[in-house]
């Protein structure tokens, strides 16, 4: 359990920020809701900080308030950085003029604010410090010192002392000398005391924004996506029919503030029904459903599941459209159309009362035959990958075979050519020692018939 005491100084240091660059970064990360919004963005990037603020929540700009929060909270916390809460479970004690810059760049609800007005209200509106574990966030302002020490000492006294932990935010020179006497005097000594840029982050690096844009452009589709199939399964007759027998819906999940994962397709029915002495039973059939989920890496993965009952279900447990690819594709209509064809092709070439169209049977061949698919709790690599990669293994094989047996045959011949010059060296070898014999011997008779004289240093040969 953690409470900060916070100075003024923790919100003066937010104004520090130009407002002019917003218009600019939403332009920049945000280009299709800039152009449908472009006037109101460029009028707000005009206004100063506090009126910024104070206009978020006016119903007059016609623009989507929670879309819009987000965004001032991405830009900001890109160019300024913010306090970066341990936990997420927090209580605010804090003047309610401050509230407005909390519900905006820290996503604060009226239920995590209390606004204490004099000293009989701290007792009566606060919650017991030993039974409510969480972040204290607690405003302390000079002005109003009775009642914010008096807030503090009430923490102090009533929390479990092993475990509170008190951090004192103030840029002052012995700013929060007030507090510290009323720690020492209830006998918590394991405060600790902090300047405003001890507890701000740092503004987001490239790669962190680059993240967080992944998470507001899937929160984007997501929050768009049920109207968009339920109107594309409103216009098409096939979607229709099995509107008959399944309830067609989309079921989005939430992580803090930022979905993670969403279910569009058709539910359950009933199949066949069944009375035994033991009870009632049925039969059900699920429809198809198309899988998105965002990973914390802001990528998402794209499956398709198809319609089952507990005896009958396609040789795949899912097909996997995409995997790991940027959010931003989900924005595109080509895109979403390509999914919606999918989802209802699957259906009627799964289901048990599917009927479907050559151009669908044709579509479901391409993704069996070209997509990775989950078999058995398995991911395995498409059908057409695998055939590849056995036909390559066989042409090496083969090649590699052919290979051998040319540099064997070549070996075969080289070797034969070899004893040939082998023989034929030696055969010269055995005359020319031949030749050289009788050369020596006729050299022996010629000169036993030679005489030589010398006569005026004339050698005479007779």
């Amino acid at each position: 359990m953690t409470t900060y005491v916070l100075g003024k100084e923790f919100f003066e240091c937010h104004k520090d920020i130009e407002v002019s660059t917003f218009a600019l970064w939403v332009e920049k990360h945000h280009a299709q809701w800039y152009r449908i919004n472009k006037e109101t963005i460029k009028t707000l990037s005009k206004l100063q900080w506090e009126e910024l603020l104070n206009y978020v929540d006016k119903n007059d700009w016609g623009i989507e308030k929670r879309k819009l929060k987000a965004y001032i909270r991405n830009w900001y916390i890109e160019k300024h950085g913010v306090f970066s809460f341990s936990s997420s479970h927090r209580l605010f004690v804090v003047n309610t003029s401050k509230f407005q810059l909390l519900k905006v760049l820290y996503d604060v609800t009226e239920e995590e604010v209390v606004n204490i007005s004099n000293v009989d209200e701290i007792e009566k509106k606060l919650p017991c410090p030993k039974s409510y574990y969480c972040n204290w966030l607690i405003e302390f302002d000079t002005n109003h010192s009775i009642i914010y020490g008096g807030i503090v000492k009430y923490i102090a006294h009533n929390g479990n002392k092993s475990v509170i932990n008190f951090k004192i935010v103030n840029d002052k020179e012995d700013g929060g000398k007030n507090i510290k006497n009323i720690l020492n005097a209830e006998g918590i000594h394991n405060y600790q005391e902090l300047k405003t840029s001890n507890i701000m982050s740092s503004p987001r690096g490239e790669a962190i924004i680059k993240r967080f844009l992944k998470y507001d452009w899937f929160d984007d589709f997501v929050e768009g996506s049920e109207q968009y199939f339920r109107e594309q399964s409103n216009k098409n007759p096939k979607s229709q029919r099995f509107e008959n027998y399944y309830s067609f819906n989309a079921w989005p999940q939430r992580y803090g503030s930022h979905y993670t994962h969403i279910q569009i397709g058709w539910g359950n029915r009933a199949i066949d029904a069944s009375h035994t002495s033991t009870g009632f039973t049925t039969k059900v059939e699920s429809g198809a459903i198309l899988t998105i989920s965002r990973m914390e890496t802001g990528y998402i993965s794209i499956f398709l599941y198809g319609a089952k009952t507990d005896t009958r279900r396609p040789i795949e447990d899912a097909i996997v459209l995409k995997s790991c690819i940027s959010p931003k594709k989900l924005l595109k209509s080509s895109f979403k159309q390509e999914l919606w064809n999918n989802l209802l092709a699957y259906m009627e070439c799964t289901s048990l009362d599917g009927n479907p169209n050559k151009c669908q049977s044709i579509r479901v061949f391409k993704l069996r035959l070209l997509k990775s698919m989950v078999v058995d709790g398995r991911n395995m690599s498409s059908q057409f990958s695998r055939g590849l990669q056995k036909t390559i293994f066989y042409v090496f094989n083969i090649g590699l075979s052919g290979c051998l047996l040319f540099g064997i045959q070549r070996a075969c011949d080289s070797s034969s050519n070899l004893d040939n010059i082998t023989n034929r060296i030696d055969s010269l070898r055995y005359d020319i020692h031949e030749n050289t014999k009788t050369l020596q011997n006729a050299c022996k008779r010629d000169t036993s018939l030679i005489k030589i004289r010398t006569k005026n240093n004339v050698i005479i040969k007779e």
